[in-house]
């Protein structure tokens, strides 16, 4: 036998690869089907592909989204590295509010720009654009106060309309919250400058009255001051005490400002001035101010709400939780004592005591620099309504400062609400508008066609790649020789037409690529020559009978057509049988039915003998479903009879074959009772010593143990395989049943 390492491994590659294309060309039907229906469908969906056109646009907003209006705000101002993507979400929540959404796209779908989208006059078709627009429209922070807008539609016409509508929408919505915004500032300073301006000119009127009750007042106000007051012509107020000293303005003026009396008035002014500071705080009613504050914080959560925030924010639960907190400080306020208010009442009055005992040092002071025994008592008085005079002045220019502010908040507001109101105003605009695309985002719809079209096809391809990877059938001789390990003798080929490529000589080998297989044990060389043949059985007692002449069978191809591809096979097996020990006792035998073992073996029968160079006898051993008598003997019915009791029946199909029906043998329920007989084993001995060759013919090995039994009288197998039928867990189980070792080959069937 030849070896696995004396073949020639560039063909054996070749053969390999070859093997390979063919199980997957085995697959063109399939591959054929999926590739038209994959291809098919892909161009259909390709027509219906619409490629999406993207748009893009620029929106500056000014001061109206501040990081004060934005949920989730974290108190720590170092944590705000994300404020401007979270100021574009707040402006992606004030544009998808749908209500305005609704009434915004209403508008738009009028154009005659979008009258070649009649799904968009639908309800439905609307709805959904409404529901595209929430879930694909991209606002992105690129500056603090710079967002880009970003929509993609599968029309490149909609795709800018949606966009310019829905930026215009978001800056007018921006413009006209703070027109009302600057509005209610305008009006709500308007009324606390009027408040302001009364509690000047009633401070005002307090320090005239004053003046006027206290004139020697005039001495110490400037001109500038009298002005102010309207007190230029008062001088002829200033009176004199009669019966008392005249203290000279130039001698009054000198006890003022002397270095001994300069630190007690540095003093006296200190506390003057934190009872100023502790009566203007209590000047207006605390709770009265917390109900102001309370009434903006809730205007605030008015506005916070109208663009769409819940509670489900930081920043909204923050200003509720501050309403309930001035809420329940005016509760507490109105229930019990403000501790702070006695405390501030505590330290004023200590203050004004101090004041008190200043103003008696200070009066002290002023009697000794101004000549001791003077009578001063007009003086004394000057020197209170100093003081007196002093602090509503000071009430006075705090009042007049605060009007002066608040008027110049007022006008700003005014002037802040009329630019708004201009056109390209600094409270929202659009930088840039909203492009129409040209090119479509991603693939076009001709490159969708062609791709959709070739994956189609190419599924086809894959599915039958797939198929031959995990198809488990018999194919090849190549796969037959992997998969049993046996040297493939034979391959009959579907049909008589030549190939190029046949059973390979290297497939006749035992070895694969693992190394060397076990091969089974063969007789050696017999002389096959001067076998007597169907005369010897006559002398033996058996009777023969001739088979007239008729038409051959198609399927016995070396008469119907010995010329063929398949006949040489059958020549080329007997070549190989007679090459690897001429084994004469022949047991054919395949997996299971239908894989044409009766065929292959009265082919094989008639190459033997033909030409006279062999006496053959072929057995029917085949009791549960002959089939060799309807093949060589077409035109006879055999007689039913039982071998033990008398000889077998023998047809002469040809001067040089002999065929022994099943139905000569016995009953098929009795098979095996007669296989184990004497008279089994003497028709065996007789054959063998009348015929060169002896092919049984067995029924499958799925079917019955038949096969293992006749082989226990002697001879070798030969395993029937057709290809693309028999797999290899039934061809591994055929094997284990026989047993490997009493196999001399196996043959592929491909017809």
């Amino acid at each position: 036998m030849t070896s696995a390492k004396n073949v020639n491994t560039s063909l054996r590659l070749r053969s390999e690869a070859w093997n390979v294309v063919y199980r997957f060309l085995r697959q063109w039907p399939l591959m054929l089907l999926v590739s038209a229906l994959g291809t098919a469908g892909g161009v259909y969906y390709g027509q219906r592909y619409r490629p999406t056109y993207q748009s893009t646009a620029q929106v500056r907003v000014g001061e109206e989204l501040d990081s004060r209006t934005v949920p989730g705000q974290r108190d720590d101002a170092g944590d705000m590295g994300d404020l401007p993507d979270t100021l574009a979400n707040a402006f992606r929540a004030r544009i998808l509010v749908d209500a305005r959404l609704k009434a915004s796209l209403a508008e738009m779908l009028k154009r005659p720009e979008l009258a070649h989208l009649p799904e968009l006059k639908t309800d439905k078709g609307q709805e959904e654009l409404i529901d595209n627009i929430k879930k694909t429209l991209l606002i992105e922070a690129v500056t603090r106060r710079l967002f880009q807008m970003t929509y993609n539609a599968r029309d490149p016409q909609l795709a800018q309309l949606v966009l310019k509508t829905l930026s215009e929408d978001g800056v007018s919505s921006v413009i006209a919250q703070r027109i009302e915004t600057a509005k209610r500032a305008r009006e709500f300073l308007g009324e606390e400058a009027e408040r302001s301006r009364q509690r000047m000119l009633d401070a005002e009127n307090q320090v005239v009255q004053f003046v006027r009750q206290h004139p020697k007042l005039l001495v110490s106000i400037s001109a500038t001051d009298r002005s102010k007051l309207g007190l230029q012509a008062a001088d002829k107020l200033l009176v004199t005490t009669r019966g008392r000293p005249l203290l000279t303005p130039t001698k009054l003026a000198d006890s003022y400002t002397s270095p001994e009396l300069r630190p007690l008035l540095e003093k006296r002014a200190q506390f003057e001035a934190q009872i100023s500071q502790i009566e203007n705080a209590h000047k207006y009613d605390p709770s009265q101010q917390k109900l102001l504050e309370i009434e903006r914080l809730q205007q605030q959560l008015m506005e916070m709400k109208a663009q769409g925030y819940t509670a489900e924010y930081p920043e909204y639960r923050r200003t509720s939780g501050e309403v309930e907190r001035l809420q329940r400080e005016i509760r507490d306020s109105r229930t019990r004592k403000d501790p702070k208010l006695a405390e501030d009442m505590m330290v004023l009055g200590q203050a004004k005591a101090q004041l008190a005992a200043l103003d008696r040092q200070i009066l002290a002071m002023r009697r000794k620099l101004t000549g001791g025994d003077a009578k001063l008592s007009a003086d004394e008085e000057a020197l209170n309504a100093e003081a007196m005079y002093a602090r509503l002045f000071r009430d006075m220019e705090s009042t007049r400062q605060a009007y002066d502010k608040l008027r110049d908040r007022e006008m700003e507001s005014v002037v802040s609400e009329q630019l708004i109101k201009m056109p390209g105003n600094a409270a929202a605009r659009i930088i840039d508008p909203a492009n129409l695309p040209t090119k479509p985002r991603g693939l076009s719809k001709k490159m969708m066609v062609a791709l959709l079209g070739l994956l189609g096809f190419l599924s086809g391809l894959v599915i039958g790649v797939g198929r031959s990877l995990v198809d488990k059938r018999i194919f090849s001789a190549i796969d037959l020789w992997y998969a049993t390990g046996l040297p493939v003798l034979a391959r009959v080929p579907r049909s008589d037409r030549r190939s190029r490529r046949n059973v390979l000589p290297e497939v006749l080998s035992s070895g694969g690529d693992s190394g060397d297989r076990m091969t089974p044990t063969l007789p050696g060389p017999v002389d096959s020559t001067g076998k007597p043949g169907s005369s010897k059985l006559v002398e033996l007692g058996y009777q023969v009978h001739p088979v007239p002449s008729s038409l051959p069978s198609p399927e016995l191809v070396i008469l119907s057509s010995p010329e063929g591809a398949r006949a040489e096979q059958y020549r080329l097996l007997r070549c190989r049988l007679q090459e690897r020990g001429n084994p004469r006792l022949l047991v054919v035998v395949s997996s299971q039915p239908g894989e044409g073992k009766s065929v292959v073996a009265a082919n094989l029968a008639l190459a033997l003998s033909e030409g006279g160079g062999a006496k053959v006898a072929i057995l029917d051993g085949q009791l549960l479903g002959p089939r060799l008598h309807a093949l060589l003997v077409p035109s006879i019915e055999p007689s039913q009879s039982d071998l033990r009791q008398r000889k077998a029946e023998v047809w002469q199909v040809t001067p040089d074959l002999c065929l022994i029906p099943a139905s000569s043998l016995g009953d098929k329920s009795s098979r095996a009772a007669v296989e184990n007989s004497p008279a089994f084993a003497g028709l065996l001995h007789d054959l063998l010593s009348a015929f060169d060759y002896v092919i049984v013919d067995t029924p499958p090995l799925s079917m019955a143990a038949d096969a293992r039994l006749l082989l226990r009288h002697g001879g070798s197998g030969l395993l029937v395989v057709r290809a693309a039928r028999t797999d290899l867990e039934m061809l591994g189980l055929a094997l284990d049943r026989i047993g490997r070792h009493s196999v001399c080959g196996v043959i592929l069937n491909a017809s």
